[in-house]
């Protein structure tokens, strides 16, 4: 193999190939990870054949058992030391996010998504105190913040509306992002689901009908011919059953 990066790096040699091996023809370098020591290392797929259907699957050729992991080192420095991240309390993780490595930090947003919300919640509450969001080299870890709230689907307006605002543009482009997220994802139509069902429960009527149409004016409808059928009842008058009409955007069934 041979060594090197693109870039700038004033101790690097720029190559076009950071990995090659001109006499091993099965070299097949297929992803990449940055370990826990700060090692590169690199899985090697290492197989005669490279194709997909110009070749039979059956054809025993194939390797389906062995292959290689390179590791990558810096010759001269040291490697990272190893940092506890499987167990530790949640105040411990928190801090943890201000690492400057970014695979120490996914690994404690990994092991806080485990955690239950409420103890988060809890603690991130009083470790967000000490940032101030006005401050633009404070908006990282204030955005650490606002993605662990994404992360437990726990929405904080307020710390969104600060990561908006912030002095950091990149951190105003995240946080809009974090916005977008919870207009449209599953966690808001949960919530909307949430309301619509109360509603139900309060006029004691479903809103919607599967399968059919919906009309949202149909809804408020539904509401009032309901109420008016208790009034009826209460005062011993017949009352009609009365069903929305489809209105003229609703999509038109042929029977028969």
């Amino acid at each position: 193999m041979s060594g090197g990066v693109r870039g700038d790096l004033s101790d690097s040699q720029n190559t076009e190939n950071f990995l090659q091996s001109p006499k091993d023809r099965n070299f097949r370098p297929t992803d990449f990870e940055i370990g826990g020591d700060g090692a590169l290392y690199v899985s090697d797929w290492q197989n005669i054949i490279i194709g997909h259907m110009q070749h039979n699957v059956r054809d025993p050729s194939r390797d389906h058992e062995y292959g290689r992991v390179y590791r990558v080192t810096h010759e001269g420095r040291p490697l990272m030391k190893h940092i506890k991240v499987d167990g530790e309390p949640i105040s411990k993780l928190l801090d943890l996010l201000k690492e400057r490595t970014n695979l120490t930090r996914h690994r404690a947003r990994i092991e806080l998504s485990e955690r239950e919300t409420s103890a988060v919640m809890s603690e991130l509450a009083k470790w967000v105190k000490q940032w101030n969001p006005k401050k633009a080299e404070h908006a990282h870890h204030l955005m650490e913040a606002l993605w662990l709230h994404q992360q437990h689907n726990v929405k904080n307006k307020k710390l969104l509306g600060q990561m908006l605002g912030s002095p950091n543009a990149d951190a105003r482009v995240a946080a809009a992002t974090v916005k977008q997220f919870w207009a449209t994802t599953a966690s808001a139509k949960n919530e909307t689901s949430r309301r619509e069902t109360h509603r139900e429960k309060e006029i004691g009527y479903p809103l919607k009908h599967q399968g059919s149409h919906h009309d949202p004016d149909c809804d408020h409808r539904r509401e009032d011919e309901v109420r008016h059928a208790g009034t009826h009842r209460e005062s011993g008058q017949e009352d009609q059953a009365h069903l929305c009409q489809p209105g003229p955007d609703a999509p038109q069934h042929r029977t028969g």
